[in-house]
């Protein structure tokens, strides 16, 4: 059974071994990942590979309107600054187009040609009605109602067009 002093013998061991190899290698590791950040800083290469990258998916997803979505997005992401939307991380990237997309969708109109990249695999109706939705007093009519929408902030919070929608679907035939 080994006693204390070898134990004491194998740390000393170790920690030679740490103090002569452990020392200089995590050095060099240092070095290393402050050379490889100097020029992930100084290089083009994180933002020109980006940059070919977004615009062969967005080529991928709508060819003809690749370069105005382009355009769009990152005038919304960074208002118009290229360099700093391609030199971002991918994560940041992701969040950018992530916030894009809810402006897109509250101005639909002023971002078509990115909407239409964005939703390419989405049916041509669903583009239409999210590009021209219907006006919020269609249900009502629909549902035989006479009440008149007099302003936009009766509909603002959208709980009248949601409960007339949900009425009209409960009041169809061959619905439950």
């Amino acid at each position: 059974m080994p006693g204390f002093e070898d134990v004491l013998t194998g740390l000393g061991i170790v920690s030679n071994w740490v103090k002569q190899w452990g020392t200089p290698l995590a050095a060099i590791g240092g070095v290393s990942m402050a050379l490889i950040q100097v020029a992930k800083n100084t290089l083009p290469w994180r933002s020109n590979f980006q940059r070919k990258t977004l615009r062969e998916w967005l080529a991928s997803r709508n060819g003809e309107l690749s370069g105005a979505a382009e355009a769009d997005l990152i005038r919304l992401t960074t208002a118009g600054d290229d360099q700093a939307f391609y030199d971002s991380d991918i994560e940041d990237i992701c969040t950018r187009i992530k916030s894009a997309v809810a402006v897109l969708l509250d101005y639909p109109n002023l971002h078509e040609p990115l909407l239409r990249c964005l939703a390419s695999h989405a049916s041509q109706q669903d583009i239409e009605c999210i590009l021209h939705p219907p006006r919020p007093d269609w249900f009502y009519r629909e549902l035989g109602l006479t009440r008149v929408l007099t302003s936009r902030s009766q509909t603002s919070a959208g709980c009248h067009g949601l409960w007339a929608m949900t009425e009209l679907f409960r009041r169809r035939p061959g619905t439950t």
